[in-house]
């Protein structure tokens, strides 16, 4: 198994899947790293546009309340992504 590669310059969109609608973006920097605020209580999608991989999707739940660290980190791995079509 490979390695997984960074993503560098990709958009990330932050849907609420409740509400379908766009909250929050950025883009990744050149390592593949990003920072965006997540709202707590909520389901989620994130939308990852990538000029090499494409379209992709991660859904993940964040909780009703804070947790002691008060940030999370997400790593997204391409083995996880399920293409849109």
């Amino acid at each position: 198994i490979a390695d997984p590669q960074p993503l560098p310059q990709s958009r990330l969109e932050l849907i609420d899947v409740n509400r379908n609608i766009a909250i929050a973006s950025c883009v990744t920097d050149n390592q593949g790293n990003f920072n965006i605020t997540i709202p707590y209580y909520s389901k989620y999608k994130l939308k990852v546009v990538s000029k090499v991989e494409g379209h992709h999707w991660v859904s993940f739940e964040v909780p009703k309340y804070k947790g002691s660290l008060g940030a999370y980190e997400i790593v997204i791995v391409k083995d996880d992504f399920q293409q849109e079509y």
